[in-house]
């Protein structure tokens, strides 16, 4: 993704929040830079116990290889279905029980996911997020 464009995805996002916020409230919208280049916008609000992660990158239906269309729209609908030793009802319970909301999408161009859980479940869905990216199981049922 190019700066320029990534510039203009977090402004979007930002003047989104912002505009949807009641006009009392005042965001102080923060850029963090990772080790390794990659920027977002923090945006908090402690008044809410609510903490929410979108994320999109380049990697969408357009990069399928040749002959398996589809592919990226298929796997991300499968990285939910449970990761590591949880099978897909035990992974959909978990994020059920504890309020937590974790999908994958894919469009033409891009890769995406979406987390959003209550904060004091925060670091839990952070596990099943990180558990479906570098373990998902793909279990012939849930495919």
């Amino acid at each position: 993704m190019s700066i320029s464009f990534r510039h203009l995805a977090s402004a979007l996002v930002a003047a989104v929040i912002v505009a949807a916020a009641p006009a009392h409230a005042a965001f102080q919208i923060q850029k963090v830079v990772s080790p390794g280049g990659i920027e977002a916008w923090l945006i908090e609000d402690h008044r809410v116990p609510l903490m929410a992660l979108e994320v999109t990158f380049r990697g969408g239906a357009a990069l399928d290889p040749a002959g398996k269309d589809g592919l990226a729209v298929f796997t991300s609908s499968l990285l939910d279905e449970g990761a590591g030793d949880l099978t897909a009802q035990a992974f959909q319970k978990e994020m059920a029980d504890k309020s937590i909301a974790l999908s994958y999408g894919a469009d033409l161009d891009n890769f995406s996911v979406s987390l959003k859980a209550l904060t004091q479940y925060r670091d839990r869905a952070f596990e099943l997020l990180t558990l479906s990216l570098s373990k998902p199981r793909f279990d012939p049922d849930a495919v």
